[in-house]
């Protein structure tokens, strides 16, 4: 993209724009984009002239830089604190603007700009929407090839963070099935290749040499972490925390520069003279990064002490990002240390512009009177000196003068005032500092390094840190946010981030102490020690009061401390502290289960920790914690509860569906746990499999999948997985239910919705709210099931505008009492005010709806009527047996997914459809279709019918 000294080419109304001008004027900024380029009347040859044009796009480009360094170099537990709502919401914008004005430089920062504006997202959106926002900005971070955009430029005019978020998420990856990648070199390498990220402990030459093997996968195998036989995890320890500490601990060990030569680095020490790589420059920090291979590296700050009349403001805006700098080490403080260029400034100002200019006459602007002494500016940029006595001249007069005296080592020039300049005669001094500050900086030499191409940037691996670092907080159990911290120190390493090493590595620590108390391992609790970068951070000292508060559970040695947060103002704090200290006094008197069920209150006060919600409980495989509104109990699916083991699958069977159903309607979803009582211990389910005759889980899991797809529809099976939990000896079973994102689900009819520990009966509010809330793949499905459930909920008739008939291409307008959605919200079940009776509408045929001022009127009539799995109704019920054949019985599964309920498989290969409808008209047309592959068992009708229709059709 343009340099610096490009922009000096702009149109002069932005010569002194900065990349700020386009927050403040973002609207502005963006319509005139929109202009140039948003339209079809686009000339892309006439923008290739456009001077003002090809700037305004240059100043894009600065401004998300900028972005990006700031969001790479916020502390990792503060990344989201970048500003008020209004602040965030603009950046989301700029980034969106970068993508539609295809402003980035390559894919790399397409890729980037996608997985920022989800990561700054996470904010706008209600807490239920993070998870999908952070797995959409690793997707884009961990894929190559370029992105689909789902959004334009209407969406950015109107921007309104939850549709974008929808329009976010599902954006395409199109992988360009790269065959070398793209890599990364620091502590260790990274390659990026189609749809992953591998991450390793050497550099890209030995890993051509040197057999690696995989260890650790996080975000679904998108993020791969790869080591050397030497340094391995054992695939059957990656759920344990010693082994997960002690792999990470040796894997970073071996971490190195990847350099040709690996002898011991030189240290830096203060006061040395070196070189210095700008990373930022701006109005008021000038970041920077040593380039000295044969050094430890250091990374931090510059200062100036305001010679010459020049400011750290000047620097800032004139100094070119990437090139090199001379400095002087003020402090060495690792990624925080402090650079001087006063000394370097001055002594290239004296060999550059006056080396051998004594008795040169130079033109000068007065500046101010000091000490007896006038001081000048000259037209070179640098200060001159003259006595002020006798002269007649004010600060702000031009004037020429010889330079007669310099000094380098004291670092000041003299002259002798000639004479004052005529009117007219005078220079432009801001363009003189900043030809001098450009003149400062050095072209970076250009590395050869025929191991490693350095196509990742560091602040790539920086942001996805910090998106890891967010997502660990939305992961409920503490293994898997163990993992994923573990790979964030590794990633921060790499990137040379010490900082947000050390903050990952202390969350870590912080966290398992947390699943220690939870599994009662009190003894093994230790308070982490912080490193120093990071100890006086706020979310550190919370976390270490907390360990510690947990700490005087097994033993009391610090009561004045607890009684201390007790009266504290941290609501978490002091109902721990009052928790462990009534706990710990009254563990001699209470029974072991009194004791359990107050070290359960603890833990689900740990679940609501400063950070994120993790369910401790889940830290011992055989006790699964209390039911809440994600989790539930049940001993068995054959045997009810208090039913003297006598077996009720039917009414045991609903129970459980009772809750499957509430969890597909809730915001998160969550599991049930089959052979687990209601205190949370696991029983197992042998008097299941033995009810059953079964001799293994497997057979009992096919049983249950079987019910449940009869119970809810094939549609639904996609967000229930059951999976074997436990042992042989005390085989379990977990029903995971994710949370179905295009309908409310019913069960006999009936929706439910998961209330703390229960499963309750929907209300229409209720109802009204999970439609807005869910995520539709059609949004204009979702805007028809909204307004009618809003007529529904108000008792309001309903114009269905633009219906389409099905017996043909007849549109027209039909005015309704809806009351009712059919299973599947396929249809809805209306009073037609035109023809005084009962239909069906399907919502598939109708082209939009308006809610009518007027309320209902035929109350008395709303009453469902028959529907078959045709979706046809009527009175009269006509049962039919069909014998079909694969062909037709995968047409009608698929078509009309309530018809497994009503399929048996036969001996013979084929399928018996048993069932009732109501109106021959549905199974009519399916007959019609595939009477090749249907023979007619019992079908009073059908075959009349059938002849009745194609003799009406020749």
């Amino acid at each position: 993209m343009n340099t610096k000294k490009e922009m000096n080419e702009r149109p002069t109304l932005w010569l002194d724009l900065q990349p700020e001008y386009i927050d403040v004027n973002f609207d502005k900024f963006l319509q005139y984009i929109f202009d140039k380029i948003g339209t079809d009347k686009t000339d892309s040859e006439a923008l290739k002239n456009d001077v003002f044009y090809l700037s305004s796009i240059s100043l894009l480009h600065e401004r998300v830089q900028r972005l990006w360094r700031d969001l790479s170099t916020k502390p990792i537990g503060d990344t989201l604190n970048m500003g008020d709502e209004a602040e965030t919401t603009c950046m989301v914008r700029i980034l969106a603007l970068f993508l539609l004005a295809r402003a980035y430089d390559n894919v790399s920062e397409q890729h980037k700009a996608m997985a920022s504006i989800a990561l700054l997202m996470v904010p706008l959106i209600h807490d239920d929407y993070h998870e999908g926002l952070l797995r959409t900005a690793v997707r884009a971070m961990t894929t190559s090839g370029r992105i689909g955009i789902k959004f334009g430029w209407k969406d950015l005019f109107n921007f309104e963070p939850f549709l974008f978020m929808g329009l976010l998420q599902r954006c395409e990856m199109l992988s360009d099935n790269v065959t070398e990648g793209a890599w990364l070199a620091g502590y260790g390498s990274a390659v990026l290749k189609d749809r992953r990220l591998t991450l390793l402990n050497i550099s890209e030459s030995e890993y051509k040499s040197i057999k690696t093997q995989k260890s650790l996968t996080i975000c679904d195998e998108s993020i791969e972490l790869r080591s050397q036989p030497k340094v391995k995890l054992n695939q059957t320890k990656t759920n344990d925390y010693d082994a997960l500490e002690s792999f990470f601990n040796e894997y970073m060990g071996t971490m190195f520069p990847t350099s040709k030569t690996m002898r011991r680095k030189k240290h830096y020490t203060k006061g040395d003279s070196l070189m210095v790589r700008i990373l930022r420059a701006d109005h008021d920090t000038i970041e920077v990064r040593t380039t000295d291979k044969d050094y430890e590296p250091l990374s931090g700050t510059c200062c100036f002490d305001n010679a010459f009349f020049y400011t750290i403001r000047d620097f800032g805006n004139y100094l070119m990002e990437g090139c090199d700098i001379p400095v002087v080490l003020k402090r060495d403080d690792g990624d925080k240390s402090l650079f001087d260029i006063t000394l370097p400034f001055r002594d290239f100002l004296m060999d550059e512009y006056y080396g051998s200019e004594i008795n040169k006459q130079v033109l000068a602007r007065a500046v101010e009177v000091r000490n007896g002494y006038m001081w000048w500016w000259s037209e070179y940029g640098y200060s001159l000196s003259t006595t002020a006595a006798n002269l007649d001249v004010s600060p702000g007069d031009y004037a020429y003068m010889t330079i007669t005296v310099k000094s380098k080592e004291q670092g000041y020039i003299n002259a002798e005032f000639d004479y004052k300049a005529e009117l007219g005669e005078f220079f432009d001094d801001k363009q003189s500092r900043r030809d001098c500050i450009e003149s400062f900086c050095y072209e970076p030499e250009e590395e050869a390094d025929d191991e490693v191409t350095n196509v990742i940037d560091e602040n790539y691996m920086r942001i996805l840190a910090r998106i890891l670092y967010m997502m660990q907080k939305t992961v409920s159990l503490p293994v898997e946010r163990y993992k994923i911290l573990g790979i964030v120190q590794i990633m921060s390493k790499m990137a040379g981030d010490n900082t947000s090493m050390h903050y990952a590595a202390f969350t870590a620590k912080a966290l398992r102490n947390m699943v220690h108390f939870a599994r009662g391992q009190y003894k093994l609790m230790e308070v982490p020690d912080p490193d120093p970068s990071v100890e006086r951070l706020p979310s550190v000292a919370r976390r270490s009061n907390i360990i510690y508060i947990l700490m005087q559970y097994n033993e009391l040695t610090d009561e004045a401390f607890l009684n201390d947060k007790i009266k504290g103002d941290d609501t978490l704090l002091a109902n721990l502290a009052q928790l462990v200290l009534s706990g710990f006094r009254l563990r001699q008197v209470l029974s072991v289960a009194m004791q359990r069920q107050i070290e359960s209150e603890i833990t689900k006060q740990l679940m609501v920790d400063d950070e994120a919600v993790t369910d401790f409980t889940n830290a011992d495989a055989n006790y699964f914690g209390v039911e809440s509104d994600r989790v539930e109990f049940k001993t068995s699916f054959i045997f009810p509860p208090d039913n003297h083991m006598q077996a009720n699958e039917t009414e045991q069977s609903r129970n459980i569906f009772r809750g499957v159903c509430a969890m597909l309607n809730s915001r998160d979803g969550g599991s049930i746990y089959l052979g687990v009582n209601d205190h949370g211990l696991g029983v197992g389910l042998q008097d299941d499999l033995a009810h059953l005759h079964l001799y293994s889980i497997d057979p009992l899991i096919r049983h249950i999948n079987d019910s449940a797809q009869r119970t809810f529809g094939l549609e639904m099976m996609p967000y229930i997985h059951i999976t074997p939990i436990g042992d042989n000896d005390k085989p379990l079973l977990e029903i995971k239910v994710n949370p179905c994102d295009f309908r409310i689900v019913e069960l006999d009819g009936v929706a439910y919705i998961r209330t703390n520990a229960e499963s309750r009966k929907m209300d229409d509010s209720t109802r009204m709210y999970i439609l807005n809330r869910k995520l539709h793949f059609d949004p204009q499905r979702a805007l028809l099931e909204n307004e009618i459930s809003k007529s529904i909920s108000s008792r309001h008739q309903l114009l269905i505008q633009n219906y389409r008939s099905s017996n043909g291409d007849d549109r027209r307008d039909r005015l309704v009492e809806a009351f009712a959605f059919t299973k599947g919200n396929k249809h809805i079940w209306c009073y037609d005010t035109d023809d005084d009776r009962v239909k069906i509408f399907a919502l598939s045929r109708i082209g939009s709806v308006k809610i009518s001022e007027k309320p209902w009127s035929h109350q008395e009539a709303h009453i469902k009527g028959k529907i078959d799995i045709f979706h046809t109704t009527g009175d009269t019920p006509i049962h039919i047996q069909l014998s079909l054949d694969t062909m037709a019985y995968n047409l009608i599964t698929e078509e009309y997914a309530e018809s497994t309920e009503h399929l048996t498989s036969m001996r013979d290969g084929r399928w018996m459809l048993d069932t009732e409808v109501y109106n021959l008209s549905g199974i009519g047309r399916f007959y019609m279709g595939l009477a090749d592959h249907i023979e007619i068992i019992s079908a009073p009708g059908l075959k009349e019918y059938v002849q009745d229709k194609i003799k009406s059709l020749v």
